[in-house]
């Protein structure tokens, strides 16, 4: 059984022997049907407290934890022009996946929060206060009154944990996450993702087990998939198993390098896109192996033209070692996406087991029909996402007209011009080391992908 499953396994219907003591009036909703705003029933600060949990500490929260800091205000930012040819169906397919989570959110995990808040907001904070009232009529025992307020100090701390930490963790969970795929995210948003992980790692430090037990209830719960993502590429890249008491920094760490790795990758795209515009004429589709024949006529006298200057070559190298580094990652994210979303022990088996399980809690009016259903429009949208990244394949992987297939071609190009111009100047040696560390494999790959286009 994977720690996964057995988050399922306490996971019947509660009964008490006070339950009459949690009796629910229906909860205020607005002309919509929607719930109230959760202010309407409890005065939470900006941090997410109550007004009376800034004079008391509850239980098991650190009493030096720090507020959530102030939103930064960002800057407009204008985006490269690249990222207007973004890939529709991709981007179609993604938006429908988020907005089912955020509508699960909203109508139904919201809803199960607020009743929790009336219910534990029904726990008096003084039994004797409540003596002349209703202790009679409930006939509570002081083991019943101890258990009740465990409960209401639990799940106090339980909720403003939750609210306290869910915008770093989403923040940072999504942005690495567009990052992995290769979408267009705003360099603001990397910078703000990139805080939120070293916030992150600092608060997990302090609780680990607390934490601990956050990312798992926010994965049981359909939240988020942090602790998972963690896990996923813990042992994708690092090829070693995940223990979140030792590997949690480590992780998180790696999680900004990787922001950082497709920040200055993307940042400078452009470098790309102007020199594939100036070496694309010099080369043809033919029928060669590789799908494309180079003009030497014409490349020779380029290359003379600029006998006396340097800096196109020296441009073309530097893009050249770009669009290498860029196919590298392109090919290893792809790969982990496909691993991280499979359905024998990743994110979709995940959604799949979590279906199984509300199905039977569906015929034993455990939940609704509108929970199951909320949950189950969730997994279809992300077996429409993963199938059509499947489908794609690693060739058309990538953000509008930078797939893996052009970047490809490009280094294939700018390889074959900076080999005629080691040629041209009889720098064998290196001539040899572009040949055996680039050529040799961009051409197979090249070649490849050629015989599968001609079929």
């Amino acid at each position: 059984m994977s720690e996964f499953d057995s988050l399922f396994d306490d996971d019947e219907k509660e009964s008490h022997d006070f339950d009459s003591f949690f009796q629910e009036e229906p909860l205020e909703t607005d002309d919509s049907g929607l719930l109230k705003d959760l202010h309407d029933l409890i005065d939470f600060d900006e941090t997410g407290s109550t007004e009376k949990e800034k004079q008391t500490t509850i239980p098991g929260t650190p009493e030096d934890k720090k507020p959530a800091p102030k939103p930064v205000e960002k800057k407009e930012e204008k985006p490269p022009l690249w990222w207007l040819a973004v890939n529709d169906e991709f981007a179609a397919l993604d938006k429908t996946y988020h907005e089912s989570m955020a509508q699960y959110y909203r109508t139904i995990v919201r809803k199960d929060d607020l009743a929790m808040i009336r219910r534990i907001h029904k726990i008096p904070d003084n039994w004797k206060d409540f003596g002349g009232i209703n202790d009679a009529s409930l006939n509570l025992s002081e083991y019943d009154k101890r258990r009740l307020s465990d409960m209401k100090n639990y799940k106090a701390w339980e909720l403003k944990m939750e609210s306290m930490n869910l915008h770093f963790i989403s923040t940072a969970e999504n942005v690495l996450l567009e990052c992995l795929s290769h979408r267009p995210v705003p360099f603001e948003e990397i910078d703000e993702a990139r805080d939120s992980i070293n916030q992150l790692i600092m608060e997990v430090e302090r609780n680990p087990d607390n934490f601990k037990y956050l990312f798992l209830s926010l994965a049981k719960r359909a939240i988020s998939d942090f602790y998972y993502l963690m896990n996923s590429t813990m042992r994708f890249y690092q090829k070693s198993q995940f223990d979140f008491r030792r590997d949690t920094a480590i992780v998180l760490q790696n999680w900004v390098t990787m922001m950082n790795t497709h920040k200055n990758l993307y940042g400078n795209i452009e470098t790309i896109k102007t020199l594939k515009k100036s070496i694309d004429p010099y080369f043809k589709e033919s029928s060669t192996p590789t799908g494309y024949k180079m003009d030497d006529v014409r490349v020779r006298k380029y290359l003379e033209s600029i006998e006396k200057d340097a800096g196109f070559i020296t441009s073309l190298l530097r893009g050249m070692n770009l669009s290498r580094n860029l196919l590298i990652k392109m090919r290893n994210d792809y790969r982990f996406l496909l691993f991280y979303y499979n359905g024998k022990d990743g994110k979709l088996y995940r959604y799949n087991y979590v279906i199984m399980n509300f199905e039977e809690k569906l015929k034993n009016g455990i939940i609704t029909k509108e929970i199951f259903n909320g949950f189950k429009d969730i997994r279809d949208a992300f077996m429409e996402l993963k199938n059509y990244i499947e489908s794609m394949g690693l060739i058309k992987f990538g953000t509008g007209e930078f797939t893996y297939l052009t970047i490809l071609e490009f280094t294939y190009k700018s390889a074959k011009f900076f080999e005629a111009f080691l040629l041209r100047k009889g720098q064998y040696e290196k001539l040899s080391d572009l040949r055996s560390d680039v050529l040799y494999y961009v051409e197979k790959e090249m070649e490849l992908h050629s015989k599968k286009k001609r079929g």
